[in-house]
Order: structure tokens, then C-alpha cells, then sequence
């Protein structure tokens, strides 16, 4: 198998949704200052991931942003209701994609992660994090909608000092 393969399956199983044994740091093989640094380092995002987070959190990320967005409570509501509705969506694909991780995990202790098999599994595990994203961004998407020509604008400001 492939070192490449072995890497994607064991992410995928690692860091599954709901998957409670993500590691925070990765553990220096030193000791002292050195250490703390590469731990302190392995914590933090990366700037890749904290340019997408506002994409990655969706409607979640404009909520976090209210008050500085000036949302009245009627927009909050709407918000509230498009929030809900994306994140029962994410929440029953991310139920098959832990069984899919169940399922390649069994496939581990019969006869390894060679053949078809776990090619197509790690193929719809990828296209259901596909749908996960697209319902997140659609989700922003309509929130953004609902925001004032000022309120974009300000969202825009937020958004740049973010992922600056």
C-alpha cells in the first residue's frame, strides 16, 4: 500500500466528526524550551485553516459576529432557523461518514487497507465532506442575503481583519 494511502486512511480515522481522540500537540522528542516551543507551535492553527474558518463555520461564523454586525433580532431569528436547519443536515452525513469510518476501521483488522474496497469508502467519505462544505456555504450564503448593504460591508471588514 501506498504511504500516501496509509496517511489519508489513518486522518480520516483519526480526525473523524465526533472522533473524541484528536491529539492536541504533537510531542517534541526533546526536552526544555525547544519543547515547549514545538508543542506551543503544533496548538496553533494554521494560517490556512484559520482563512477558512469563517467558510468552515458558516452561519456560526455570522452569529459570532452580531453584535458587531448590528443584526436586529428578526435577522438573528432567520439566522438561528438557517444555522438549525445546515447543521441537522451535517449532523446525518456526519453520522455516515462514522459509520464509514467504523466500517474501514473492521476492514483494518481482516485484511489490511489494500483492494477496492477502501478506495471507494475513502471516495465517499470525501465526497460526503463535499456535501458537509456545500451545506455550510450555501447555508452563509443565504445569511448573507440577509444582511444590509451596511451590514456586508462590515462583514467584509470583519472578514478580512480575520483572516488577516
Amino acid at each position: 500500500m501506498s504511504p500516501l494511502k496509509t496517511l489519508l486512511v489513518t486522518t480520516l480515522l483519526l480526525f473523524a466528526p465526533g472522533c473524541t481522540s484528536k491529539p492536541k500537540s504533537v510531542p517534541h522528542p526533546g526536552a526544555g524550551e525547544e519543547a515547549r516551543i514545538w508543542e506551543e507551535r503544533s496548538r496553533r492553527p494554521s494560517a490556512m485553516q484559520e482563512a477558512l474558518r469563517p467558510f468552515n463555520e458558516g452561519v456560526a461564523y455570522l452569529m459570532r459576529h452580531r453584535r458587531d454586525l448590528g443584526l436586529t433580532d428578526d435577522q438573528v431569528e432567520d439566522l438561528l432557523e438557517l444555522r438549525n436547519h445546515a447543521d441537522r443536515d451535517v449532523h446525518e452525513i456526519e453520522a455516515r461518514m462514522l459509520s464509514l469510518a467504523d466500517e474501514i476501521r473492521s476492514q483494518l483488522h481482516v485484511g489490511g487497507l489494500d483492494g477496492p474496497d477502501i478506495t471507494d469508502q475513502l471516495q465517499q467519505m470525501g465526497e460526503l465532506q463535499a456535501k458537509i462544505d456545500q451545506r455550510r456555504l450555501g447555508a452563509l450564503a443565504k445569511g448573507l442575503d440577509l444582511l444590509t448593504e451596511e451590514q456586508r460591508g462590515a462583514f467584509d471588514d470583519i472578514l478580512l481583519r480575520d483572516i488577516q
